[in-house]
This record gives structure tokens, C-alpha cells and sequence, in this order.
């Protein structure tokens, strides 16, 4: 019986081989673009999805709910979340507002734009305090008041339907995008996290073990020191929205922010710290 010649099988062999490779072009494709697209039908999903339930419902203003979609939309679960939670406080909190100011002032226009106008500048104040989306959520508290309340007090009988509708509309947009964005395609900001903080900790030891070495170049000291400002504020972000998605990351949340602060220190005293003078002027005399 005749065996099968080598360069036969490696002939049978190959074909196979080529056709389970995917294109480089698609491959860089699935790695880049992919997302982009599967923001955009999401996006797209979430809007029409919105606009039917509204037209569905007979809802007096389809379109708030259709802009609160594309208002709430993020590429990540944690931030959609996020983002929803301090839109809907805030606009919650600003017809509140909105509703009790007309109630005390809607005979004295006076009295009701100044106490309008301290409440925006109240708002204004918690944004510039707070950081992130609650700073959001203070911004919308402020406008929604200015933005609902001024015409409403033409019709104050009509406030109370007005907020209503502010507050359906918005409802909706919110629980179709987060709906969306949790069974199609999902994006967690947990895992941004964990690879946050692994990266940061390779390139942390490396540039410790280079620094001692003499391995750096005093003139990408101050580069690699921006890059770990970036990384903290960055995983505080992350951090921030992380806690939305589910409750382990909740549960670790004040671990991380401590975490994070604590590589703050670390950094700054290892950029403070005294260097070795022979070798900081032998460097120096390099760079030069």
C-alpha cells in the first residue's frame, strides 16, 4: 500500500488552514470600527424603540423621549447607567423645585424669576463642587427648573400636567436605552477597571526598576508622570460608573478609590525622593 507523499498533505492541509485566517482588513476592522457600529444600532435601536412605546402610549411630546436617548447614550453599561440615574434625579429634583416655586410665587413674576434665579445659581454652585455625572445631575436640576418652569407659570394650572410629562418622557427614553444597551451587545466598565489597574502596575514597576537602574532619561520623567495623572483620574472615572453594574463591583468600589489614592502617594513621594547625585549627574551630562 502506498503511503500519501509529505508535500501532498501539507498541500490538503493548507487551504483549511488559510480559510479558518481572517482577513487582516477584517481583523483590524472587528478590532476598531465594530464598536462604532454597535453603538450606532443600539443607538438606533434604543430611539425607535422609544419613539413607539411614546406614539404607542399617546404621549404629548415623542421627541423628549427620542433626545433623552441620544442624550443618555454611552458606549459602557456602568456609564448608561450612570448617566440615566443622575438624569432622572435631576430632572425629578428640578420640576420639584420648579412645581414649589410656582405654588408660593405664581401671582408675583417678580418674586418667582428671582427665586428661579437663585435656584439655577444654587445648581450651579453643586455642579461646580461635584465632578463626573453628579455634576450633570445638578446642571439638569437647574435648566429643568428654568426650562419647565417659566412657561408653566404662565398656565399654573397646567404645572402639575407639564411635570408629569417631563418626567414620563424622560422615563421612557432612559429604560429603552438602558434595556438596550444591557441585552444587545454589552459593555461593562468593570472590566476597564481590572485592566486599569493592571496596566498601571506593570508600568509602575518598570519605571521604578528603570529609575534606580538609571535606564530613564530625566526628560521622560515628566512624560511617565502625566501618564499616571491620566491613569488616576481616568480609573476614578471608570470607577465612578463601575458601580452601577452589578454589586460586587460595588462592594470593592471603596477599595479601588483607595487604591487609586494610595498610588497617587506612592507616585509623588517616589518623585520627590532624593536621587543619587554621581548618577543624576552623569545623566544629566548625557542628556546634554
Amino acid at each position: 500500500m502506498r503511503r500519501p507523499a509529505t508535500g501532498a498533505t501539507k498541500s490538503m492541509s493548507t487551504p483549511s488552514s488559510t480559510l479558518n485566517r481572517p482577513h487582516p482588513l477584517l481583523a483590524d476592522w472587528a478590532l476598531t470600527d465594530d464598536l462604532a457600529w454597535i453603538h450606532i444600532f443600539k443607538t438606533t435601536l434604543a430611539t425607535f424603540l422609544a419613539l413607539w412605546i411614546a406614539m404607542r402610549f399617546d404621549l404629548p411630546q415623542p421627541r423628549t423621549a427620542m433626545t433623552t436617548v441620544f442624550i443618555v447614550m454611552q458606549p459602557q453599561s456602568g456609564m448608561v447607567l450612570a448617566k440615566s440615574f443622575y438624569r432622572f434625579c435631576g430632572t425629578f429634583v428640578g420640576l420639584v423645585g420648579m412645581l414649589a416655586l410656582i405654588s408660593m410665587f405664581s401671582q408675583q413674576p417678580v418674586l418667582f424669576l428671582s427665586a428661579t434665579a437663585l435656584w439655577v445659581g444654587i445648581c450651579t454652585a453643586g455642579a461646580a463642587r461635584n465632578r463626573n455625572f453628579c455634576s450633570y445631575g445638578f446642571v439638569l436640576s437647574g435648566y429643568t427648573a428654568a426650562l419647565i418652569g417659566i412657561p408653566a407659570a404662565q398656565h399654573a394650572d397646567a404645572a402639575f400636567l407639564s411635570a408629569m410629562t417631563r418626567v414620563a418622557d424622560v422615563s421612557l427614553g432612559i429604560l429603552c436605552y438602558c434595556a438596550v444597551g444591557a441585552l444587545v451587545f454589552p459593555r461593562h466598565a468593570g472590566a476597564q477597571v481590572q485592566t486599569t489597574v493592571r496596566r498601571r502596575f506593570t508600568a509602575f514597576v518598570d519605571y521604578v526598576s528603570n529609575s534606580f537602574g538609571g535606564g530613564i532619561k530625566c526628560s521622560q520623567i515628566e512624560r511617565i508622570d502625566a501618564a499616571f495623572i491620566a491613569d488616576v483620574v481616568g480609573l476614578e472615572a471608570a470607577r465612578s460608573v463601575a458601580v452601577f453594574e452589578d454589586p460586587d463591583t460595588r462592594i470593592r468600589s471603596g477599595r479601588v478609590a483607595r487604591l487609586n489614592g494610595e498610588f497617587m502617594s506612592v507616585s509623588t513621594r517616589f518623585r520627590a525622593a532624593p536621587v543619587d547625585e554621581p548618577a543624576a549627574r552623569q545623566q544629566r551630562s548625557h542628556d546634554g
